[in-house]
Parts: C-alpha cells; structure tokens; sequence
C-alpha cells in the first residue's frame, strides 16, 4: 500500500475534525447571538425599573433601568450609544455574517469528505 496515499488521507481526516470543531464553534456562536437578540427583545418590553445585569461567570448585580440605550463596542475598543433597535440590527447582521460563514465551512467539509472518500477507494 502507498505511503503517501496513507499520508494524504490521514492529513485530509486531521482537516475535516479542524472543520467540524470550527463548524461546533461557529453553532455556538449563533445560538448565543440568537439567544442575545432574544434578551434585547425582552428588555424593549421591560416595563419594571429594577433588573439583573450579568457581570459574567454567574454573577448578578441589581440594577435600575434609567434608560433603555446601551454603550455597544464597535469594534477595536470603541464604544457607541445605540438604542435597542439599532443594536438588534447589528446583532442581526452578526448572525447573517457567522451564518454565512457556516456555509463555507460546511461546503468546504463536504469537498473534502469526497476527497477522502475518493482516496479511501484507492486503499480498498
């Protein structure tokens, strides 16, 4: 049996774990994003004045609602004032952008699952 067909099917089996990892994180992303967009819905309905804001790593601090506008980073530490809906459509254009990514991702693994399973055929 040829080494380097063994070779290539064990680099191309290394790559399509790379891409099924990438395509796990990339799901996770969406479904945070997609759970975030939810709580923004929620806050626009929010008629109380007291909340929980998450500090992360479960902890809470109980606050006062002033106003519904949120301080959202832009990117590269910069931080604008949006109002709720602007920052649902930023949170929305997030999710077309990963989701669009996911597509590559899992055209690319499909491309090589058949390149693996052409070189499988050559072992048999």
């Amino acid at each position: 049996m040829d080494e380097n067909i063994l070779l290539k099917a064990s680099e191309i089996e290394k790559r399509m774990q790379e891409l099924s990892n990438n395509l796990e994180f990339i799901d996770s992303q969406i479904n945070e994003l997609e759970q975030f967009h939810d709580s923004l819905i929620s806050l626009k309905n929010w008629k109380d004045k007291e909340m929980l804001a998450s500090l992360g790593k479960g902890v809470y601090l109980k606050n006062k609602l002033e106003e519904k506008e949120l301080f959202v980073e832009v990117g590269a530490g910069i931080v604008v004032k949006k109002n709720i809906s602007e920052t649902q459509k930023i949170v929305e254009e997030q999710i077309k952008r990963i989701k669009e990514a996911r597509i590559s991702v899992l055209l690319e693994l499909e491309n090589t699952k058949k390149e693996f399973d052409s070189i499988l055929s050559k072992i048999k």
